[in-house]
């Protein structure tokens, strides 16, 4: 007696099924590109008159050496040339707002320390400058 073998039809639906799969991975890869590709393209949010701004800031000097910064990597970077550069805080004020002439912001040193020297000032027309500077800027612009 022989032994027969049967052979089993393959299956009509194998090759449909393998490239929805194909098409369904394909549609999630998509998917996970836009969502991350996503933020590059929306508008960011400006400054409008009465909103809180933080702004970092360096003084320059009339040749160009920063004096005073908020930035710790561009103080780093100085100090390794040899050059010495004060380090604040950042400066809060509100977009658009006013202050009188007299008025002074008072902007304490952080780093280094030095002994009789608490800070320094900006006048009421140079913080008003800035405020008003601040209307209609991005988060990160310069």
């Amino acid at each position: 007696m022989k032994k027969s073998q049967q052979k089993t039809p393959k299956s009509d639906t194998a090759p449909w099924m393998k490239w929805a799969y194909v098409g369904i991975a394909l549609l999630v890869a998509v998917a996970m590109v836009g969502t991350y590709l996503a933020p590059m393209f929306e508008k960011k949010p400006t400054a409008q008159v009465g909103n809180t701004a933080v702004i970092g800031y360096t003084i320059l000097s009339e040749d160009g050496r920063p004096l005073i910064t908020t930035d710790q990597n561009l103080l780093a970077s100085e100090y390794e040339k040899g050059n010495v550069v004060l380090l604040t805080h950042g400066l809060e004020m509100a977009a658009g707002g006013q202050v009188s002439d007299e008025n002074i912001a008072v902007m304490p040193i952080v780093y280094p320390e030095i002994t009789g020297f608490s800070g320094f000032g900006l006048l009421g027309f140079e913080t008003n400058a800035i405020s008003v500077g601040l209307v209609g800027m991005q988060a990160g612009e310069r």
